[in-house]
């Protein structure tokens, strides 16, 4: 082979090499370019999604101030209502009277309610009896013979109150009464063994706790007798060492009962007393409406009111035990 062909067999090796570099940079490009570009997509999206999500909860946060701030307004709403329906009640009851007989007998209305209107204007009428002087002395002592007395109804005050606190009407609040009351009587059974079970529960801890006190007394007085003669430096070191000590062991002895008592993986046992609240709440719901239900849910009046109403067979029924959050509540 003459050396003419050999330079051109060279030459087009060389030629041949530098292509195939070329190209394979170039599909390598392609890919870097590829993979970028899926990466910056992704990105958008995850941006997007994040941007998304903070747009529906702010949202669901607008919706929910609007909401408290439309029950607030509502509430006012009533309770002015109310307060206007009191004082044109009361502006209606008051009239002028001048004889005796007239100013005890309109004494008598004004103890219907306590509030300050009627406070004024028993004040005034009482005065206007003093003002009287001797022709009032035969009605007042008509009306000690007639063993009539009135007193102001406090409880009646104490429930308008409580009506406006809550911003309920006197019809849902007799309703919801009585659904608690009911259900009190239908769910007695299971309350009972709910109530044995937690009663029994506490009776076994309290006996453990016992135990474990004299067994500590017992450990106290083992430990002092080897106190005698020290130092009262060395003293403080082992008495600091005996009860941290203590202490950790105390703190062990809580964990492993509680991971005995509700394993984590353990599911919730609902009890009658759950059941019981779950009742309340729901006819609470259906007669409030879901939105003044979620209100007094968030700022956390509900179980007040529904303690208030139902009193303390309720309050006693859906107390809290020892287990709380495992198994009871």
């Amino acid at each position: 082979m003459d050396a003419k062909v050999i330079v051109l067999l060279l030459a087009g090796a060389v030629v041949g090499g530098a292509a195939t570099a070329v190209v394979s940079s170039s599909n390598n490009d392609e890919a870097e370019k590829d993979a970028d570009s899926k990466a910056r997509a992704e990105a958008r999206k995850d941006q997007q999604k994040r941007e998304d999500r903070i747009s529906k909860l702010a949202s669901e946060n607008e919706r929910l101030v609007k909401a408290i701030e439309d029950e607030r307004r509502k509430t006012s709403a009533m309770k002015d209502q109310r307060d206007a329906a009191q004082a044109k009640a009361t502006i209606q009851q008051v009239k002028v009277v001048n004889s005796p007989d007239a100013i005890i007998g309109e004494l008598g209305n004004m103890y219907a309610s306590n509030n300050e209107l009627n406070q004024r204007r028993r004040i005034y009428l009482t005065e206007s009896l003093v003002d009287a002087g001797v022709p009032a002395l035969d009605a007042i002592e008509e009306f000690f013979r007639s063993n009539k007395d009135a007193e102001p109804d406090i409880a009646a005050d104490r429930r308008r109150d409580m009506l406006d606190r809550y911003g309920i009407t006197d019809e849902q609040y007799v309703s919801i009464e009585e659904n608690i009351a009911s259900l009190l009587q239908q769910m007695e059974p299971e309350l009972a063994a709910d109530r044995a079970r937690r009663d029994a529960e506490r009776q076994e801890r309290r006996q453990q706790d016992e135990k474990r006190r004299a067994d500590f007394r017992k450990r106290m007085e083992e430990f002092r007798a080897t106190l005698t003669g020290l130092e009262e430096s060395e003293v403080r070191e082992k008495m600091g060492d005996f009860f941290r000590q203590s202490r950790e062991e105390y703190e062990q002895r809580r964990r492993e009962e509680r991971e005995r008592a509700q394993p984590e993986d353990q599911p919730k046992v609902e009890t009658a007393s759950d059941r019981l609240r779950s009742a309340v709440e729901g006819n609470v719901q259906t007669l409030l409406g879901t939105q003044q239900f979620e209100s007094m849910k968030g700022n956390r009046s509900l179980n007040r009111m529904l303690a208030e109403i139902g009193g303390d067979s309720y309050r006693r029924a859906v107390g809290s035990d020892w287990r709380r959050g495992r198994g009871g509540r």
